[in-house]
């Protein structure tokens, strides 16, 4: 005959299991947090390096503003999605990491690239601004005008972050690198 069962149910099992692991932690905590802190400055350190391996282009490359040539509001309002879309990629994350590891990259050249970066996206927030005022007396407060409105309200965003990265690298380079190692800055939460 085999040995009595020790659990019944799956939630006695799981509370066992859990009561099993505590002890464990606690009779092994200082172990178990030193290799925790080496797996993180491990993990650090191999960021630090990729980010020195990737030199930074002589030119700042910064995203090409909108250009308007066209009178119909609808139009510009589309063009301005595609605009948005090539600039970011389709990821508003993956082009603000792009920014912060050109940043990261070249710490002397970052404050005039966050500059330029910013004042481009900034007329580009107000092309689309003049637009959505034309689409809103047009057309009034339909479809159309929540389409510009999205695109507005995401330029908008992108240029918040740009600002949070600006303000971040002029203070303090090595806690944006920190922070941006660690995945805290506002952008990688999206």
């Amino acid at each position: 005959m085999g040995r009595p069962r020790l659990y019944h149910t799956p939630e006695q099992k799981s509370q066992a299991r859990k009561e099993t692991l505590k002890r464990y932690y606690v009779k092994h905590c200082a172990q178990i947090r030193r290799q925790a802190r080496r797996r993180f400055k491990r993990a650090q350190k191999s960021l630090q390096q990729e980010l020195e391996k990737q030199p930074i282009a002589g030119a700042i490359e910064t995203p090409d503003p909108l250009e308007l040539d066209n009178d119909d509001p609808l139009k510009v309002i589309a063009s301005a999605q595609g605009h948005f879309e090539k600039l970011t990629r389709g990821s508003i994350s993956g082009y603000l990491s792009e920014v912060v590891e050109r940043c990261l990259n070249d710490i002397d050249g970052s404050k005039e690239y966050c500059q330029v970066t910013s004042s481009v996206w900034d007329s580009f927030l107000h092309d689309v601004q003049d637009t959505l005022s034309s689409v809103l007396q047009e057309y009034g407060c339909r479809p159309e005008y929540d389409v510009g409105e999205a695109t507005h309200l995401d330029i908008r965003h992108v240029i918040g972050l740009i600002a949070e990265v600006e303000e971040l690298l002029l203070s303090s380079p090595s806690q944006l690198w920190e922070w941006h190692a660690l995945g805290r800055l506002a952008y990688q939460n999206l």
